[in-house]
């Protein structure tokens, strides 16, 4: 029998874990003042998730084991619960993503319980160089009611968030469309006025996707899209806290706009996410490399990305570190707000380990400032390696 002494991340309750043989048995809690070297907090929730370690969602090869790899492999991020996202392609290249992802999600518990549903990201974006990232403009197109809808047939209803951009004559009424069918519409990858942006959140639009990113290197310094969502109380703001993607003083005023409870991190990471550092010539943008630091670019360089390669927990440390969030809200942050977006709750059930997911997480003394340490299953226990 092994016992682990740990912190409750919000309420400071400091409770003793007992396990044996990969299970955990039994917990009881102590005194307050009773000492405790980790964190235990709910498992993560990440709504922007391309692929991991080698599977991309969009690679015409994937199927069924490959996904289920994917989403097992998870669980070593900390992360419970994900929207498998679906990227710009053609028509038939994301509606045959679509029906493995639901293939995938049909046969097997384990992707059922960690895909929880799909983000599509795009193709309903800005044509524009900048806003338009690496999304293929020859794929890109307006809003269509009624090609989404063969979509989300394809997916069997998993469809439970769009990214879109405001900028077209037809996105509010096709965001008034995925609203009352109970589907989340997030902004991004647009070239959009302050008007048009204001006509998609009436339209019922309440994100942002991975603000200030998808971006022109420059804008007028007012009015500019940037400004109208940071001052657009009903957006939740998604980014991108991985350390490369926002530099710190723009994370940090941010959070300063958005406040607490409307922001939302994901990881977006890549194919290549939980791959070791290295040049990688067969990725969906040609070759690219991973760094030491993690920071995934275009090969030959530094300073362009090619996508995100780290995992989610890791904007806890950066978000607490450099922005006004304490750990309690940076966690919150990758867990209870976007379980909340999915109509969810991300609870700590320290009682009833049979019904608590939850992760352990340690302090550092380096720019990461937390590490992730273990993962509590439902009973199973997964500690990783110092």
């Amino acid at each position: 029998m092994t016992s682990r002494r740990v912190r409750h991340y919000a309420s400071g309750e400091v409770w003793e874990l007992d396990w044996s043989g990969g299970k955990w048995v039994s917990s009881r809690r102590l005194a307050d003042d009773a000492e405790a070297d980790e964190l235990i907090a709910p498992a993560l929730v990440d709504l922007q998730i391309n692929g991991r370690a080698g599977c991309d969602f969009l690679d015409p090869a994937i199927n069924v084991e490959s996904i289920e790899r994917l989403a097992r492999g998870l669980d070593q991020d900390g992360v419970g619960r994900a929207l498998a996202t679906v990227t710009t392609q053609s028509f038939e290249r994301i509606d045959g993503a679509l029906r493995m992802i639901r293939q995938a999600r049909d046969v097997s518990a384990a992707v059922r319980e960690r895909l929880v549903g799909i983000h599509l990201e795009g193709p309903y974006l800005s044509p524009h160089d900048g806003p338009r990232g690496a999304h293929p403009l020859a794929h890109i197109r307006p809003p269509s009611i009624d090609e989404f809808a063969r979509w989300q047939e394809s997916a069997g209803g998993a469809i439970r968030l769009v990214t879109v951009s405001p900028e077209y004559a037809e996105s509010p009424d096709f965001i008034r469309a995925l609203v009352k069918q109970e589907v989340l519409v997030s902004l991004g990858h647009l070239d959009a006025t302050r008007d048009q942006i204001a006509a998609a959140v009436d339209a019922g639009a309440t994100l942002s996707t991975h603000l200030g990113n998808g971006a022109h290197g420059q804008l007028p310094r007012h009015p500019n899209y940037l400004w109208s969502q940071l001052a657009e109380d009903r957006l939740v703001a998604m980014v991108i806290a991985d350390g490369h993607h926002l530099p710190d003083e723009v994370l940090h005023c941010f959070v300063r706009c958005k406040t607490a409870s409307r922001i939302v991190a994901v990881s977006d990471m890549t194919g290549l996410g939980g791959m070791p550092p290295g040049l990688y010539e067969q990725s969906s943008l040609g070759a690219v490399e991973v760094l030491e630091n993690g920071r995934l670019v275009v090969a030959g360089q530094r300073q362009y990305l090619a996508g995100a390669a780290l995992p989610l927990w890791q904007a806890i440390g950066r978000l607490s570190r450099v922005t006004d969030l304490d750990v309690r809200q940076a966690i919150d942050a990758c867990s209870v707000h976007p379980a909340r977006l999915l109509g969810e709750e991300a609870e700590l059930n320290l009682d009833d380990p049979g019904r608590c997911h939850a992760i352990l997480l340690r302090p550092t003394h380096d720019e990461v400032a937390w590490s992730l340490r273990g993962v509590l299953r439902y009973g199973d226990v997964q500690l990783l390696a110092e």
